[in-house]
């Protein structure tokens, strides 16, 4: 499996027990383009978590990242690059995902690049004065497609959880009483059930 096929499965198993997650990524990486970023953004729309993250690359001391920054391998983003990626996630962004950061600082002792980000209240300022000039805000240019794929690995996975509930329910009864209390607990579960929920017994 993938990198992606294990994205999509792992969304889908949370959905199906009705699970609230956040997706974590990560602007800068080596080797990735805005195409590449903005493929990243579709793929969180079509399985709609609850929200979001978004990092900057940080170049830490004692990293394999040092090493390839120290010798002039792997370049960082300046402030307004990362700004104008940032913008573009943002605005490409279902605003029906919650956006839980928007930048980053890491720790000021291992930090090498880029220090600009530690002044996160400059970066917030800029964001915010940019969005506001350019007339932009979450979700603007965003694209929802509904990946009828996905949402049916998501019904179906919903399904093959009940079906394991029944079939414990089913080793359940026939080792109980069935008029007792605990059985006649499990049969009106049954006519209730949601995934994500728990019988009580």
């Amino acid at each position: 499996m993938n990198v992606k096929s294990a994205f999509y499965d792992a969304a889908a198993k949370l959905h199906a027990r009705k699970l609230p997650f956040i997706v974590h990524l990560i602007l800068g990486l080596p080797g990735e383009n805005r195409l590449d970023l903005l493929e990243s953004i579709r793929a969180v729309n079509q399985v709609q978590p609850f929200g979001v993250k978004l990092q900057l690359l940080h170049i830490l001391r004692g990293t394999d990242l040092a090493l390839l920054y120290e010798s002039g391998k792997l370049p960082v983003l300046t402030q307004e690059e990362y700004l104008d990626l940032l913008i573009s996630c943002i605005t490409a962004l279902s605003p029906n995902i919650c956006l839980h950061r928007i930048t980053g600082d890491g720790p000021r002792k291992l930090l090498i690049a880029p220090q600009w980000s530690l002044a996160k209240r400059n970066v917030l300022n800029r964001l915010h004065a940019l969005m506001k000039q350019r007339n932009l805000r979450q979700g603007k240019k965003s694209w929802i497609p509904f990946c009828r794929r996905f949402w049916s690995v998501v019904k179906k996975e919903s399904k093959r959880l009940k079906n394991k509930i029944f079939q414990s329910r089913d080793l359940c009864l026939r080792t109980l009483d069935t008029n007792s209390t605990c059985a006649k607990n499990v049969r009106r579960n049954e006519d209730n059930y949601e995934p994500g929920t728990s019988y009580t017994l």
